[in-house]
């Protein structure tokens, strides 16, 4: 059960601002104790990224990542990710519209956490985002 003391710092990468938006409302409506920071291309995520490894940014608990974003992809972002030293635990939800199936194979294989498409309908979506968020909080919570 998800514990409303304990706060995540959550990094959401994502240029849809309509998707956004709900991730956000999505994460309040749980009463999940967070704070989100927002960036909507590759090359914003990218420099947060360095500044964090290089010790001049909070760390993010849980990283959700959009594929299809403007200037950099979210492949190359979760490759920075998963290349840096302080950096590679961290915990990324791949979040797409993409149906390619080439395009979760690669995310797992970059090791990401987790994948959420946008495709399976906004109920399913929903869900699927939630129960993302949930799994990193409980398992989270059993690591305490």
């Amino acid at each position: 059960m998800v514990q409303v003391a304990d706060q995540i710092k959550i990094l959401l990468v994502e240029d849809d601002a309509a998707d956004a938006q709900l991730i956000r409302r999505l994460i309040s409506r749980r009463r999940f104790n967070s704070e989100v920071t927002e960036l909507n291309d590759g090359e914003k995520a990218i420099r947060e990224l360095k500044e964090i490894s290089a010790g001049k940014g909070s760390q993010p608990d849980l990283v959700i990542l959009d594929l299809n974003l403007p200037l950099k992809d979210g492949f190359e972002i979760l490759s920075f990710i998963r290349g840096d030293s302080k950096l590679k635990e961290l915990t990324v939800i791949v979040l797409t519209a993409s149906t390619n199936d080439a395009d979760k194979l690669r995310s797992l294989s970059l090791k990401a956490n987790g994948f959420v498409s946008k495709n399976n309908g906004f109920k399913t979506f929903t869900n699927d985002i939630l129960t993302a968020i949930e799994d990193y909080w409980n398992d989270r919570s059993k690591s305490k």
